[in-house]
Parts: C-alpha cells; sequence; structure tokens
C-alpha cells in the first residue's frame, strides 16, 4: 500500500468524523471504537453532595443535567446512578424542613429516578410516601410520592402490593393516590379488584372517588381537571373524626 493511498484514507476518516460534537466523535483504538466513559461511583457521588450543598438554582439544574445525560449514554451508566441515588436518599436525613441538603438531594434525586423510571427506586420511595418538606398536604410536597406515580405503569405492580400486603394505613392511601395518578386501565383495575377487601373508610372512599372521576368521557380512565378538586379533597380523610360524626348523629 503506497504512502499516498494511506494519507488519502486518512484524510477520509477525518472528514467523516469532522461534523461530530466532540463527545460523539469516536475513538479509534486497537480496531475498537470507544464512547466516553460512565462516571465513576466516586463522580456520582461528589455531584450529588455538589447538588445537595448548592445554593444556585442554575447550578443544581446543571448538575442533574449532566447527570441525566451521563446516565442516557448506556445501561450501565444508568445502573450506576440509580444505585448511588438510591442509597443517597435512603441514607439521608429524614427533615427535609430544617436539612436543605436533604431537600435538595430529594427534590432533584427523586425527580432523576422518576425520569429514569427507576422501579427499582419503588421499595425507598414507598418506605418514605410521608416525607415532605413541612407541607404535608397538598402532595406535591411529598418528592417520594410523586416520583413514584411519576415512574408510571411500570410501578403498578408494586403499588398493587402495597394495596394489599401493607397494614398502614396512609401508606396504602398514598398507594391510591399513585394509581389514580397513572390511570388508565391496568390501575383502574387493581383499584376495582381491591376495593371489595378495603376496610379503612379513608382508603376506601378515595378508591371510589377515583373509580367515580375515572368514569368520565373526555379522558376516561384518568383524573380530569373537572373531577380533580374533589377527588384530591379525599384524600383529606380523617376515619376517626368520621366516626365521631357518625357516633354523634346516631
Amino acid at each position: 500500500m503506497t504512502v499516498a493511498f494511506l494519507l488519502i484514507l486518512v484524510g477520509m476518516s477525518a472528514e467523516k468524523s469532522k461534523g461530530l460534537p466532540n463527545h460523539l466523535t469516536p475513538v479509534t483504538k486497537n480496531a475498537e471504537t470507544l464512547m466516553p466513559a460512565c462516571m465513576s461511583e466516586s463522580e456520582v457521588s461528589d455531584a450529588l453532595q455538589q447538588l445537595a450543598n448548592s445554593n444556585r438554582i442554575i447550578e443544581q439544574q446543571t448538575i442533574a443535567a449532566t447527570l441525566r445525560n451521563n446516565a442516557s449514554q448506556s445501561t450501565e451508566c444508568r445502573k450506576q446512578l440509580v444505585t448511588v441515588l438510591i442509597a443517597s436518599l435512603d441514607n439521608a436525613d429524614r427533615d427535609l424542613l430544617l436539612n436543605r441538603s436533604s431537600f435538595f438531594l430529594w427534590h432533584y434525586g427523586s425527580k432523576l429516578l422518576a425520569d429514569l423510571k427507576a422501579v427499582e427506586a419503588l421499595d425507598v420511595f414507598v418506605a418514605n410516601f410521608d416525607l415532605n418538606d413541612g407541607t404535608p398536604f397538598p402532595f406535591d410536597h411529598h418528592p417520594a410520592l410523586i416520583a413514584a406515580a411519576n415512574i408510571g405503569e411500570g410501578a403498578i405492580p408494586a403499588l398493587k402490593s402495597v394495596l394489599e400486603g401493607s397494614r398502614d394505613n396512609s401508606t396504602r392511601g398514598h398507594a391510591v393516590f399513585c394509581l389514580a395518578r397513572i390511570g388508565g386501565e391496568a390501575a383502574k383495575q387493581v383499584l376495582q379488584d381491591r376495593l371489595a377487601f378495603e376496610s379503612n373508610c379513608c382508603v376506601s372512599n378515595c378508591i371510589r372517588a377515583t373509580l367515580e372521576a375515572f368514569e368520565n368521557k373526555g379522558f376516561p380512565d384518568h383524573i380530569t381537571s373537572e373531577h380533580r378538586t374533589k377527588w384530591y379533597t379525599m384524600f383529606m380523610c380523617d376515619c376517626d373524626s368520621v366516626l365521631r360524626i357518625k357516633i354523634s348523629t346516631n
């Protein structure tokens, strides 16, 4: 092979790579095409620490976007971020009102896991359904609860297990909320199946309100804006108050 021919090949290769962004330009080594590697576990942990301790929203959003982009590179990168995030949230201080680092870690970390549809995180989400930033209602202030709902249909089997297996009324009520937010035929079926067995008046009332709201012509099996307020207020139910009212009226 002549030197001239080799130069032509090199030129053609450079031309093909010319228009690519730097992070997507392939690097050839030992006949293998290498793409940028995942962030190391320590780098992910450091990024999460910076995310939690930063006082600048733009910096926090940039860090979150960097972590999200890193996870999108490969299955392995996603798995690494999900694993570190779950451990970080599980070990975080639960006082989101006074501990701002924990607040930001949960705020951004739960969103990242929901964006990644990380069903692996559902155990830690369920265990922290009641976690809030000092405002117990509305539920928008419950990062674990909202993240579980935002995972979508992939969360339905775990939520079904919560309804069937949890002895905590509040936890079951939160599971109903998530299923209602997810909506669809599968979520509706889970709620219908549970209604006959639910013993807590508040949880059963939330299920009924959800199924009633699902019966709409505009967006069947989902909560529409028309029914949202009435449906939402059912989750403020207090069974002890309901019982006292019944006793006083008898």
